[in-house]
């Protein structure tokens, strides 16, 4: 095994140097910015055919899946909506902000930037369509995002201007169910629902599941409009 002298360390020193140096001064390329589309749903967990779900009817957000990443171990870290909303928004987990009870008015620490905020200083177009319940006192929708509304679209930013862009479908959430009509027509039939073992085999229940599964195969149609939309505006 060969031993270096210093003259070979100051050497392989100044060759370094002289690298780094090369290579700082380079004039740096501007940062390409990518287009960022944001689609979320509602309560619909993993029923949903890309997690093996066979009964789910979810076409696009499947083909989704097999284009990208499909996570396996994310979980919620609080058990209800506006809790896990308000740690999206922050990056904070909601317990150690003192935001995991629902409906808390305790406001977020000031140190503390909504993650749009960083986005719009890099020069993006942030808009939210149009869910926000933050469980939180102090995040102002209208100071968080350029455009916060039904009618905030990625298509209202200027000429050549990145956008970062949330569609929110509340199509699956859970209250869907509470208008339930035993005996309706469904697009997937009670008697085929493989019911959870904590429930009783009733009719109603039966007939409920195959609701809700209707309203999931509803929720990824809207999601294959804002994909096609998407295509469509290049």
């Amino acid at each position: 095994m060969r031993k270096f002298k210093i003259s070979d360390v100051l050497i392989l020193f100044t060759s370094l140097v002289f690298v780094f140096l090369v290579v700082g001064c380079q004039e740096k390329e501007p940062l390409e910015l990518p287009n960022i589309l944001w689609l979320t749903s509602e309560d619909n967990s993993p029923f949903l055919g890309c997690y093996g779900d066979a009964y789910a009817t979810t076409p696009n957000l499947d083909n989704l899946a097999s284009e990208g990443f499909l996570y396996t171990h994310a979980y919620a870290n609080a058990p209800v909506c506006a809790s896990a909303r308000n740690t999206i928004l922050t990056g904070i987990y909601a317990i150690s902000g003192g935001n995991q009870h629902m409906r808390s008015s305790y406001p977020k620490s000031e140190t503390i930037k909504p993650y749009p905020e960083y986005l719009k200083q890099l020069g993006y177009y942030c808009t939210n369509n149009s869910k926000t319940d933050y469980n939180t006192s102090s995040a102002d929708p209208d100071a968080i995002w350029d455009e916060c509304s039904r009618e905030a679209h990625y298509k209202n930013r200027k000429d050549s201007q990145p956008f970062f862009a949330v569609f929110n479908t509340t199509i699956s959430h859970e209250s869907s169910i509470h208008n339930s009509i035993p005996g309706e027509n469904l697009r997937h039939k009670p008697e085929d629902v493989k019911l959870p073992p904590y429930h009783p085999d009733t009719p109603e229940l039966r007939h409920d599941w195959a609701q809700y599964y209707d309203k999931v195969e509803d929720m990824d149609a809207q999601i294959g409009k804002w994909l096609k939309e998407l295509d469509e505006a290049g």
